[in-house]
């Protein structure tokens, strides 16, 4: 990794040499610089600093995003956990359904729900017809007879 660091800096400075040659070169005759061109090539003092500057501002940049690299990775990581997690709880609690189910079906089968609930509530039918009405009449002889 920190190889590969290197050769994205190293790669940089060359590209901004060439950016400072070529821009130097642009408005000569001849592209190739000759003997007594050579000082015009020389990098001055304040093209240097620059120079550095932006190789350590990209240095601080591929330090950022190493760490947010970093970051997401534990994020990834902390997320397949939970999805592992939630798939163990996921087929757990399809197991306990399918065992209560069963559970139910062997206790509780079409036909014996309705006798049990017979056996416990007694048997009543009720029906309408027609037009429903209701009504109370209390007659005090009929219940002192």
């Amino acid at each position: 990794m920190r190889l590969a660091k290197h050769f994205i800096v190293a790669g940089s400075i060359l590209a901004i040499v060439l950016n400072l040659i070529v821009a130097g070169n642009s408005g000569a005759e001849d592209p190739l610089p000759t003997a007594k061109d050579s000082s015009h090539l020389k990098l001055s003092a304040d093209d240097y600093r620059e120079l550095l500057d932006a190789l350590a501002a990209e240095r601080k940049h591929i330090d950022e995003l190493e760490k947010e690299v970093r970051e997401l990775e534990a994020s990834n990581n902390k997320l397949a956990q939970s999805q592992s997690a939630i798939a163990t709880d996921t087929s757990q609690t399809q197991k306990q359904v399918a065992q209560i189910e069963k559970t139910l079906g062997q206790q509780l089968g079409p036909f014996q729900f309705g006798d049990r609930t017979n056996s416990l509530l007694g048997q009543h039918t009720f029906s309408l017809v027609g037009s429903v009405a209701t009504g109370f009449g209390y007659s005090q002889l009929a219940n002192t007879q």
